[in-house]
């Protein structure tokens, strides 16, 4: 299949274009393209907001102690405060696959850590506990192991868990902005506007790849 978009640390094919049709579970990669916007567009003078990407988040997930401490050391993660994690359910260190996505929201100068999911699921919960964990141990702030269970709007079919994910880590990412990095304002993924922004968000994605693979061609 073929290269559709070139998006600095981020490449799309068409069988990822594909996955942003109705019906369809967004894939790594299209969530990996959303992060990848946010870091070149809204964060892009933001030292305090740090995001993984899904491929990351799994070798911390499920990598020996060592491997994942060379990642952590990677990120520069001591030196910020909010992190975000997407994690899925996939036991797999080659792929970021998987039956779910859902999002792992830790400040470290809050020692907090918030799991953010809008189908909620023990496995993700789990996969969350690890990872809060790992990043407890790497930077020494033992708060972040408790992952609290957060409020948020609910998917209302098995395959838009991607898109939540998406949506929250633009409305908690421009709060942050807004305000600094003060405040992240959990109350505003619980609200009904929420599902409303995932519903176009699809279309919202295609016509945004579409129009940044015309200048890159």
């Amino acid at each position: 299949m073929g290269i559709i978009l070139d998006f600095h640390d981020c490449l799309l094919r068409d069988e990822d274009l594909v996955t942003l049709n109705e019906g369809e579970w967004v894939n790594d990669n299209i969530i990996q393209f959303a992060m990848e916007y946010l870091r070149r567009t809204l964060l892009t003078t933001v030292d305090y907001v740090l995001l993984v990407d899904p491929a990351v988040t799994q070798i911390v997930k499920l990598a020996d102690a060592r491997s994942v401490a060379t990642v952590l050391d990677s990120l520069n993660c001591k030196h910020t405060d909010w992190i975000f994690y997407v994690i899925n359910d996939s036991l797999s260190t080659t792929s970021s696959g998987g039956s779910h996505w859902s999002l792992l929201v830790m400040s470290l100068t809050r020692e907090k850590s918030y799991h953010l999911d809008s189908l909620p699921s023990e496995g993700n919960y789990g996969c969350a506990l690890k990872i809060a964990d790992a990043m407890a141990e790497h930077c020494d702030r033992n708060g972040l192991r408790t992952v609290l269970q957060t409020n948020v709007a609910k998917q209302r079919n098995s395959c838009d868990c991607g898109l939540y994910v998406i949506v929250f880590l633009e409305i908690l990412c421009k709060n942050l902005f807004e305000t600094k990095g003060s405040a992240l304002m959990l109350d505003s993924v619980a609200s009904e506007s929420v599902s409303s922004l995932v519903l176009s968000k699809r279309s919202v994605l295609k016509k945004l790849i579409g129009k940044l693979s015309n200048v890159d061609s």
